[in-house]
């Protein structure tokens, strides 16, 4: 019997809890609140198709037009600025996946940079443009980050891109908790802060009525 994939089991309606019911969806996508998120306002955007990564689809005018109208809606209720982040992984159960099998795209409302903790943590990383992201990564799992000024739409954004050599883990929420002084509690898996997922769920779900 193969292994469960919890957002699939969300998109079937196999999973119940308020912090499990998607914020918004069309045919193609789901919005969810992060467990474990660090910060009221976080949302993925999750496609229903069961595919590993996300780097195939940031061109796509569905995925394009689902995730402004989120943007939009979060712009409305969290100040922002904004910060997109994406752990692609190319295989099953690689770690950098974070142990979910199944693609997703972090949008979250965030006052700070990532960027120059990223280059102090020894890794190399290029720009990159949402419509670059595959090609640059081709085969390879990459980690993919940008900043979202509050006028931008989401094709307009340009970020960075790292190349990975050997899988890793939760490697944004590690430098957000960082930064956040709550370095031990990065790990969503342990501290799951059902709480905040709900309160972005009743928040960003009522905008959207």
């Amino acid at each position: 019997m193969g292994k469960t994939c919890r957002f699939c089991d969300i998109i079937k309606g196999h999973i119940r809890g308020k912090e499990n019911h998607p914020i918004w969806e069309n045919e193609e996508y789901i919005s969810l609140a992060s467990i474990g998120a660090l910060v009221e306002g976080w949302v993925l955007i999750v496609p229903k198709k069961h595919i590993i990564s996300m780097k195939e689809l940031y061109v796509e005018k569905n995925f394009v037009d689902f995730t402004n109208y989120m943007l939009d809606a979060m712009r409305l209720n969290y100040p922002g600025p904004f910060i997109t982040f994406e752990h692609g992984p190319s295989k099953c159960d690689s770690i950098t996946s974070c142990g979910t099998n199944h693609a997703h795209l972090h949008l979250v409302p965030y006052p700070y940079s990532l960027y120059t903790d990223m280059l102090c943590t020894g890794l190399t990383w290029e720009s990159c443009t949402v419509g670059q992201i595959s090609s640059k990564a081709g085969t390879n799992e990459y980690l993919f980050y940008s900043e979202i000024p509050n006028n931008y739409a989401y094709e307009e954004i340009k970020g960075f891109i790292h190349i990975l050599k050997q899988p890793i883990s939760q490697y944004f929420r590690k430098l957000m908790a960082n930064q956040l002084n709550c370095s031990d509690e990065y790990d969503y898996k342990k501290y799951a802060r059902i709480d905040v997922a709900i309160d972005t769920n009743t928040v960003l779900a009522r905008a959207l009525v």
